[in-house]
């Protein structure tokens, strides 16, 4: 891991032209049960090493990969950035964003509906690429790198399958700092006012549109100068906005023009910002366990990094029965993403992992079969 983040630290101090653009992209699909196809850009450089470390890039909860991480500007695509550092670098779209397949409840009005695309799905999708990845690549490990959602996305997978990750980065991932988040905390937008601490439906729907303008307003917000473009390369901006736009094949249907992205990581940041604080939240991180794995070096404790210094509102607050509102299966582990609220027929709270030995191989192995 301290390779990878050396590398990261590296570029942040490189200037953006001193990078030469000598990189070779291909993308491909992986296909997963029902159809879906995940949609991967392998970016390496032309005389990339057999050997070259592998490093998966996962986009956030609107902005799908290609327009996140590799812009057509020179010198501006930290794909291209990393892969001439050595690594073989790889950028996807979970499903329901960019060309990635979308559920087809996003070709029907969004409005009313249950958010779509929740994090077990999207850690189901980053498993499909990382096993892609091992077998073509022909290694055990692989790194994750995670743009705000996209990071607790990649926590989860690596809380799971620490055995096939061999570092985990997270850049601007939620976390439990506040439970007054102006964004997704209690009483922000998304927080149902009907029903506190529980996810609004009309906040967002199945999912949601996106103009090319929405890009901005934090954006903005984040640069202390009113010219903007002091701080900012305009070209940049406009690279960021027009491939989020032309990621979805519908957004010239549209009067101004927007791209989809689906609601569920919507729903999910609400309900782990809130868990944190309430009893009476949606729980999340019921997977956790704050051991590390033998034999792997890596700590199952990622979700807790990206969304408080140290811990889970204690070990023993995550909840474990319950089949969960919103899960698929009925799955007794309520998997992040789902609600899984204490029980309420017996007013007792659930006992937490670290009483329950999550380490144990029956427990974990019920969590990896969900994925």
């Amino acid at each position: 891991m301290l390779r990878y983040l050396w590398i990261i630290l590296v570029l942040a101090a490189s200037p953006a032209n001193a990078v030469p653009a000598n990189v070779v992209r291909q993308d491909f699909f992986v296909s997963e049960e029902n159809g879906i196809r995940i949609s991967v850009r392998q970016v390496m450089a032309k005389q990339a090493p057999r050997d070259a470390p592998a490093l998966l890039l996962i986009h956030g909860a609107r902005v799908p990969g290609i327009a996140s991480f590799d812009l057509g500007v020179p010198g501006e695509s930290l794909a291209a950035d990393l892969a001439t550092r050595g690594l073989a670098v790889y950028v996807m779209d979970v499903r329901g964003y960019g060309a990635s397949t979308r559920p087809k409840e996003m070709q029907e009005p969004a409005a009313g509906r249950a958010a779509l695309v929740r994090s077990n799905e999207a850690a189901r999708d980053i498993g499909s690429v990382v096993d892609r990845i091992r077998a073509r690549r022909r290694v055990r490990k692989v790194g994750l790198f995670g743009w705000a959602t996209g990071g607790k996305w990649a926590g989860y997978y690596a809380s799971l399958f620490p055995d096939k990750v061999n570092a985990l980065i997270m850049l601007n991932s939620l976390y439990g700092g506040s439970s007054e988040h102006p964004l997704m905390g209690h009483r922000s937008d998304m927080e149902d006012p009907s029903h506190p601490v529980h996810f609004d439906p009309s906040a967002c729907g199945s999912y949601r549109l996106n103009e090319e303008k929405s890009l901005f307003g934090v954006w903005d917000r984040s640069i202390p100068v009113e010219s903007k473009n002091d701080w900012r390369d305009p070209a940049v901006a406009r690279a960021c906005a027009a491939a989020a736009s032309h990621s979805d094949p519908t957004s010239s249907t549209r009067t101004p023009q927007s791209f989809r992205s689906p609601c569920g990581a919507m729903e999910d940041s609400l309900s782990l910002s809130l868990s944190l604080f309430s009893d009476r939240a949606p729980a999340v991180g019921c997977l956790l366990d704050h051991r590390a794995h033998a034999g792997t070096g890596l700590r199952t404790r990622f979700l807790v990094a990206a969304t408080r210094s140290g811990t889970l509102s204690g070990a023993s607050d995550a909840r474990s029965q319950g089949e969960g509102r919103g899960s698929e299966r009925g799955d007794p582990l309520c998997a992040f993403g789902t609600a899984c609220p204490w029980p309420a027929d017996n007013g007792e709270r659930s006992r937490g992992f670290s009483e329950q030995r999550l380490s144990s191989n029956s427990v974990l192995m019920q969590a990896r079969n969900r994925l």
